[in-house]
Parts: C-alpha cells; sequence; structure tokens
C-alpha cells in the first residue's frame, strides 16, 4: 500500500543518508589519506588539505616567527615584557605535525564520516606543541629582574670580644625557571597573540638556619666564659678567654655550619 512504502521510505532515507555519507567519507579519506584533513588551521593559519612536505613548511615558518611573540610576565609586584625567542620558547615541529595530522584520524571509527562532513563547513583548529630552552630561560630572566632578584643571604658570626652572636640570614626572591615554565602553555592557538602569564615570585631561603649558627655562637661564648691555660715548652699561661673570641669564624659545609679559628687574630692574641 501507499502508506507502507511511505513508512519505508522514512525508514530507509536516513540509513541511506548514512550510507552515501559513509561511502563519500571514504572515497575522501582515500584519495587525501597522506594529507592533513579538510579546513584545519594551525595556529590561526590554514592548513587543511595539505601534504606532508607542505605542513612541514607551514610549521617551519610558524617557527620562524614564533621568537617575535611578546610575552609579558605578571610577577605582581611587576611585570616583566620580553619576546619568545628571549626566553627560548620554541615549536617542537615533529609534535605539532603529528598533531595536525591526527584531526580527523584519531575520531572514534563511528562519529569519522560526521566530523568529516563538519569539516567542509566549519574550522578545526589544531595548537602549535612549545618547547623550552631552560637554560637560555634562566639567562633571560636574571638579566630582566635586575636588582629586583635577590640571592639569599646565608647567616653568619659576629665574633667581639663582648660575645659571640649570630647575624641573621635573609632569604632572597626570585622567578624560578620551574615557576616560569609551568605557568607557561605547552601549546598554542595563535603566535601573533601576546603569551600573558601570572607566576609568583619565589622565596628563597639560605642553605643554613639562624638556628644553627646561634648554638655555634653559644658554644663559642661557653667555651671562651673563663680563663684558658695555653701549656707551651714545658710554660704554661693562663688568658683571659673572652680576648679569643674575635678570632672565631664560621665555615659552612653544604649545609652545616661549623666553628673556625682564624689564625691571624690568634696569632696577635698571642704575640
Amino acid at each position: 500500500s501507499r502508506s507502507r512504502k511511505i513508512i519505508l521510505w522514512l525508514v530507509a532515507a536516513p540509513l541511506l543518508v548514512i550510507v552515501l555519507l559513509t561511502v563519500a567519507w571514504a572515497a575522501d579519506g582515500w584519495a587525501s589519506s597522506d594529507k592533513v584533513a579538510r579546513n584545519v588551521t594551525l595556529a590561526a593559519t590554514p592548513v587543511g588539505h595539505e601534504s606532508p612536505e607542505e605542513l612541514d613548511a607551514s610549521v617551519q615558518e610558524l617557527a620562524d616567527q614564533l621568537p617575535s611573540t611578546v610575552v609579558e610576565i605578571d610577577a605582581g609586584d611587576f611585570t616583566l615584557t620580553t619576546t619568545a625567542g628571549e626566553l627560548g620558547i620554541g615549536i617542537d615541529e615533529q609534535r605539532t605535525v603529528e598533531r595536525v595530522m591526527d584531526i580527523g584520524r584519531d575520531d572514534p571509527l563511528p562519529v569519522r564520516p560526521v566530523r568529516w562532513l563538519q569539516g567542509w563547513f566549519g574550522e578545526r583548529s589544531a595548537d602549535v606543541v612549545l618547547t623550552v630552552d631552560a637554560e637560555q630561560l634562566s639567562d633571560t630572566l636574571i638579566a630582566l629582574e635586575g636588582d629586583r632578584r635577590s640571592e639569599p643571604v646565608e647567616p653568619s658570626l659576629n665574633a667581639t670580644v663582648e660575645s659571640a652572636s649570630l647575624v641573621p640570614g635573609t632569604p632572597g626572591q626570585e622567578l624560578t625557571v620551574n615557576d616560569v615554565v609551568t605557568a607557561l602553555p605547552q601549546t598554542l592557538g595563535d603566535i601573533d597573540e601576546p603569551i600573558e602569564i601570572e607566576v609568583d615570585l619565589t622565596v628563597t631561603q639560605p642553605t643554613v638556619s639562624d638556628e644553627s649558627v646561634a648554638a655555634l655562637a653559644d658554644q663559642a661564648n661557653q667555651v671562651t666564659a673563663g680563663a684558658i691555660t695555653l701549656n707551651a715548652g714545658g710554660a704554661s699561661t693562663e688568658v683571659e678567654g673572652p680576648t679569643f673570641r674575635p678570632a672565631f669564624g664560621l665555615a659552612i659545609d653544604g649545609d652545616t655550619p661549623r666553628l673556625t679559628m682564624q689564625a691571624e687574630p690568634v696569632a696577635e692574641i698571642l704575640a
């Protein structure tokens, strides 16, 4: 009957569309199996349907342009402005090419024809994959920070006749390579747009604690609190202990401080 035919047609029409779509997708895929998917942009640059050689050239061109991209580092108290090239930021060309070539090929098989059809009417975008030269980044950060970067100062010993006492250490502050690398994007969607990141200044502590040096100062005071008997050549001489205090010094082995006696002050005391 006529109604039955209409029902069969309504049921068959979607299946026919799916079949035709799948056939068209398969045919186009066979004809361009080694090319970039259609309507793909890489960092806002059209690379759709390019051959591997053409894609390599496009990625190389982007790699040549990236060094001039402005980078702004917001450190809270100040902002550093530089370029990607000065910071050692580059493009990982191999991984970028792989990322582009995967578009349309790493989708679940059932949805690939649909994504292929969508690619005719809308863009699919890919980002370039970035790399960072840590050594160059470190050198540039040091130069850019200038006097806003400070190294930690180790605690020291102030030794006088009156007493040996602690001179507290002071922390430093800096933008660390690790913090900047962490804040940088791993990929970039448009190399013409500035790269803007926020990084907190890292407080760097001295390797030696104030407490360990204070303990040594107490030790120096205790051993020189009274008279000290010196024996030499069979004769003994008593010397007031506090007179030896200015001869105390401090040596640091790794993160461990230790007391030393400086030869020149000792010689003056015994003269």
